[in-house]
């Protein structure tokens, strides 16, 4: 690929603060091999790369590509035929989705961020029935998906341990229910089960098949408070500080979340992951709709990140994170 100049009659640089960015008047951006090398004046960039063919945008700002930080599959639950329930009624229709070619359904969402100025992802592979062979290859394959259409990744695989379907023991739960449902379903569930152990060699094997090249990382990701005993979240925070990335974790999306945390620490979800060393400019909480004042605070004072997800919020009525 040659060197070649993008103008555009406003290019957005970067941001001050909240409220202003930097903005350059009649700029250029210069770009070889896929990569940016250089941005500023037209005139200046057209002197400094005089041969360069040039793309003109007079009426266009050009800005850097946006981060999608929180996403989980191409084609939506909607569009497979689950309406807009509360998230837990909404967990349960999902079961019944029909399977997809996950590396075209993951082509299929990364042409849709990509027209949407998209160009690097969280993606947070959620679950799916089968073994750690078939859960391993359908990793790579979003993953090569990603490193086919050449957008950036940072990819990991959810870790459950406990309670998949309802804030209680799977067993319990599927025991209470007529045996035509609760043995299926318990089937179902244990289809849909890594040991904590192949979790942890999912993460390794990807984090080694992805290292030195430029598009894709894998990170950790604990899926929920209630999906995880303490002993495994704590080993992921050990995991994910000894190889310095990142972890992401679904947190108080729903009300019940809340009242499950209480019940189960005796304090606020926020305020246990605090206990627990787990808080941190490492960790990135999804939703994070049910915190109170207090875990504003903690979560601001740990510089812990928050994506609170608004519109899946709206859709499931999951409400409306304290986010200012």
């Amino acid at each position: 690929m040659t060197t070649a100049l993008v103008r555009a009659k406003w290019i957005v640089t970067g941001v001050q603060d909240r409220h202003t960015a930097n903005i350059l008047s009649d700029a250029a951006l210069v770009h070889e091999h896929g990569k940016v090398v250089a941005v500023g004046p037209f005139d200046e960039m057209r002197q400094r790369f005089p041969d360069a063919p040039v793309t003109q945008h007079p009426h266009h700002a050009l800005l850097p590509g946006f981060v999608n930080s929180h996403h989980h599959v191409g084609m939506t639950p909607l569009q497979l035929g689950s309406p807009d329930y509360a998230l837990e009624l909404w967990f349960a229709s999902r079961m019944s989705a029909r399977d997809l070619d996950i590396y075209l359904d993951t082509l299929y969402s990364a042409f849709e961020m990509i027209a949407s100025g998209i160009t690097t992802v969280q993606h947070i592979h959620g679950w799916m029935r089968g073994s750690f062979e078939q859960v391993h290859g359908a990793s790579s394959a979003v993953l090569k998906a990603y490193q086919s259409i050449g957008m950036r990744a940072s990819y990991c695989y959810a870790v459950r341990e406990q309670n998949r379907l309802v804030y209680e023991d799977d067993a319990k739960f599927c025991a209470g229910l007529p045996s035509d449902v609760g043995v299926p379903l318990a089937e179902h569930l244990k289809q849909s089960s890594l040991s904590f152990s192949d979790h942890m060699k999912l993460y390794k094997m990807l984090r080694d098949e992805n290292a030195g090249q430029s598009l894709t990382r894998i990170q950790l990701a604990p899926a929920n408070l209630h999906w995880i005993t303490d002993d495994g979240l704590m080993t992921l925070v050990e995991q994910a500080k000894a190889d310095d990335v990142p972890m992401h974790m679904h947190l108080l999306e729903t009300v019940y979340q809340k009242e499950y945390a209480r019940r189960r620490t005796g304090t606020t979800a926020v305020k246990h992951l605090h206990k627990l060393g787990a808080l941190g400019p490492w960790m990135t909480l999804g939703h994070a709709v049910w915190l109170t004042e207090e875990d504003v605070e903690l979560v601001a004072h740990s510089k812990t990140c928050v994506c609170h997800n608004c519109s899946s919020n709206f859709r499931l009525r999951s409400g409306v994170a304290p986010i200012n």
